[in-house]
Protein backbone atom coordinates (compact mmCIF):
# COMPACT_ATOMS: atom_id res chain seq x y z
CA UNK A 1 0.00 0.00 0.00
CA UNK A 2 0.99 3.32 -1.06
CA UNK A 3 0.08 6.56 0.66
CA UNK A 4 -0.49 9.29 -1.79
CA UNK A 5 -1.54 12.99 -2.30
CA UNK A 6 -4.06 13.83 -5.20
CA UNK A 7 -1.60 15.12 -7.24
CA UNK A 8 0.70 11.82 -7.34
CA UNK A 9 -0.65 10.28 -10.39
CA UNK A 10 -0.50 13.09 -12.59
CA UNK A 11 2.88 14.08 -11.41
CA UNK A 12 4.36 11.21 -12.43
CA UNK A 13 2.75 10.77 -15.75
CA UNK A 14 0.10 8.24 -14.84
CA UNK A 15 -3.42 7.84 -16.36
CA UNK A 16 -6.50 6.59 -14.51
CA UNK A 17 -7.68 4.65 -17.03
CA UNK A 18 -10.94 3.77 -15.01
CA UNK A 19 -13.29 6.18 -12.53
CA UNK A 20 -11.09 9.15 -10.77
CA UNK A 21 -8.16 9.99 -9.19
CA UNK A 22 -8.35 10.59 -5.98
CA UNK A 23 -9.52 14.70 -4.73
CA UNK A 24 -8.94 16.48 -1.92
CA UNK A 25 -12.78 17.44 -1.24
CA UNK A 26 -14.09 13.57 -0.46
CA UNK A 27 -11.37 11.63 0.26
CA UNK A 28 -10.42 13.48 3.87
CA UNK A 29 -9.62 11.63 6.66
CA UNK A 30 -13.63 11.16 8.12
CA UNK A 31 -14.70 9.67 4.71
CA UNK A 32 -15.70 6.92 3.21
CA UNK A 33 -11.78 4.30 3.28
CA UNK A 34 -11.25 4.46 -0.83
CA UNK A 35 -8.06 3.45 -3.03
CA UNK A 36 -6.88 3.07 -6.51
CA UNK A 37 -5.82 -0.10 -7.89
CA UNK A 38 -3.10 -0.66 -10.53
CA UNK A 39 -4.55 -2.13 -13.92
CA UNK A 40 -3.16 -5.84 -13.44
CA UNK A 41 -4.34 -6.11 -10.25
CA UNK A 42 -7.63 -5.16 -11.15
CA UNK A 43 -7.60 -7.48 -13.97
CA UNK A 44 -6.67 -10.28 -11.78
CA UNK A 45 -9.34 -9.89 -8.95
CA UNK A 46 -12.09 -8.75 -11.45
CA UNK A 47 -11.71 -10.24 -14.65
CA UNK A 48 -14.91 -10.34 -15.98
CA UNK A 49 -16.64 -7.03 -14.19
CA UNK A 50 -15.35 -3.15 -13.16
CA UNK A 51 -13.23 -2.65 -10.24
CA UNK A 52 -14.88 0.71 -9.64
CA UNK A 53 -17.01 0.30 -6.53
CA UNK A 54 -15.67 -3.12 -5.47
CA UNK A 55 -13.97 -3.62 -1.69
CA UNK A 56 -10.45 -4.67 -1.27
CA UNK A 57 -9.12 -5.24 2.29
CA UNK A 58 -5.44 -4.80 3.31
CA UNK A 59 -4.19 -7.35 5.85
CA UNK A 60 -7.12 -9.58 6.94
CA UNK A 61 -10.94 -10.05 6.13
CA UNK A 62 -11.42 -8.16 9.32
CA UNK A 63 -9.68 -4.50 8.02
CA UNK A 64 -12.33 -2.63 6.74
CA UNK A 65 -13.34 -2.32 3.16
CA UNK A 66 -11.80 0.36 0.89
CA UNK A 67 -13.84 0.85 -2.22
CA UNK A 68 -12.16 0.83 -5.28
CA UNK A 69 -12.62 4.55 -6.94
CA UNK A 70 -10.03 4.58 -9.40
CA UNK A 71 -7.79 2.08 -11.84
CA UNK A 72 -4.53 3.59 -12.46
CA UNK A 73 -1.87 2.60 -15.20
CA UNK A 74 0.69 -0.18 -13.74
CA UNK A 75 3.84 1.46 -13.05
CA UNK A 76 7.41 0.37 -12.81
CA UNK A 77 9.54 2.24 -10.07
CA UNK A 78 12.59 0.74 -11.23
CA UNK A 79 14.11 -0.41 -14.33
CA UNK A 80 15.16 -3.51 -12.51
CA UNK A 81 11.37 -4.93 -12.81
CA UNK A 82 10.20 -7.57 -14.07
CA UNK A 83 7.66 -6.67 -17.19
CA UNK A 84 5.54 -9.46 -16.59
CA UNK A 85 5.53 -8.92 -13.20
CA UNK A 86 2.03 -8.82 -11.27
CA UNK A 87 1.75 -5.16 -10.21
CA UNK A 88 -0.25 -5.34 -6.63
CA UNK A 89 0.10 -1.76 -5.87
CA UNK A 90 -3.09 -0.48 -3.98
CA UNK A 91 -3.02 3.31 -3.15
CA UNK A 92 -4.87 5.25 -0.75
CA UNK A 93 -5.31 8.96 -0.13
CA UNK A 94 -2.20 10.25 2.33
CA UNK A 95 -5.51 12.10 4.07
CA UNK A 96 -7.27 8.69 5.33
CA UNK A 97 -3.66 6.62 6.27
CA UNK A 98 -1.19 9.63 7.69
CA UNK A 99 0.99 6.77 8.89
CA UNK A 100 1.57 4.65 6.10
CA UNK A 101 3.99 4.11 3.74
CA UNK A 102 4.48 7.33 1.86
CA UNK A 103 5.41 7.63 -2.28
CA UNK A 104 7.61 10.70 -2.44
CA UNK A 105 8.12 12.01 -6.35
CA UNK A 106 10.37 15.20 -6.14
CA UNK A 107 10.34 17.04 -9.09
CA UNK A 108 13.18 19.41 -10.46
CA UNK A 109 16.99 19.35 -11.12
CA UNK A 110 18.82 16.55 -10.55
CA UNK A 111 21.73 18.21 -8.40
CA UNK A 112 25.25 17.93 -10.55
CA UNK A 113 23.35 17.76 -13.86
CA UNK A 114 22.02 21.45 -14.23
CA UNK A 115 24.78 23.39 -12.49
CA UNK A 116 27.08 24.56 -14.69
CA UNK A 117 30.20 22.58 -15.51
CA UNK A 118 33.43 24.15 -13.80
Amino acid sequence: MSAVTPEYFATIGTHIVAGRAFVDADDRATSEGVAIVGLTLAKALWPTTSAIGRCVRLGADSMPCLHVIGVAEDIRESPLERSDALDTRVYVPLSQRPAARRTSVAVGAVWGRSSPTR
